[in-house]
């Protein structure tokens, strides 16, 4: 019994046992997985990319504004009396406009505005429907509150700082 024992264990230790192979890496590419790894560099560099974005997000007050608005509707005014006339009028609505932020603060907006409206009454009115256009162009400043390039950009100059105290 003895025998088989010994003769077992000699056979294991002549046996050539495989090992991996042991990749070799060097000092760049050591420092590249421990920066990849390291969790707090990880949130670091989050923390960066969301203060960068805060600051483009400021930067949106400059982006144009396009408004639009439909409408329509209809009014009938049914009278009890022989001598007034019923009226009925249907109109539409279609407004736009488009605003920019200057830096100054100043409001500039182009606005479009075009109105139909149609009357039935008796008598019929001398131009049924009616159209109403109108094109204006609008600059707005303000000169005591929230005048000036500081005041428009506070809150992009609030994220600048904000990043410059987390290091980023």
């Amino acid at each position: 019994m003895i025998r088989y024992i010994v003769l077992c264990l000699l056979l294991i230790l002549l046996v050539p046992v495989s090992t991996p192979a042991v990749e070799q890496i060097n000092l760049m590419q050591a420092e590249r997985l421990a920066l990849e790894r390291n969790l707090n560099l990880k949130a670091a560099n989050f923390d960066t990319r969301a203060s960068a974005a805060l600051v483009r997000r400021g930067y949106g007050i400059y982006d144009p504004q396009l408004t639009a608005s439909w409408s329509e509707g209809e009014t009938e005014d049914l009278s009890n009396t022989s001598t007034l006339p019923e009226v009925a009028v249907e109109t539409r609505t279609f407004d736009f406009s488009l605003g920019q932020l200057l830096p100054t603060g100043a409001e500039l907006v182009a606005a479009f505005a075009n109105d139909r409206s149609r009357t039935e009454t008796r008598p019929t009115p001398f131009v049924n429907p009616s159209y109403r256009t109108e094109a204006s162009l609008s600059l707005t400043q303000p000169l005591l509150q929230g005048f000036g390039r500081t005041v428009t950009e506070r809150q992009i100059l609030y994220a600048i700082q904000d990043r410059r105290a987390g290091g980023c």
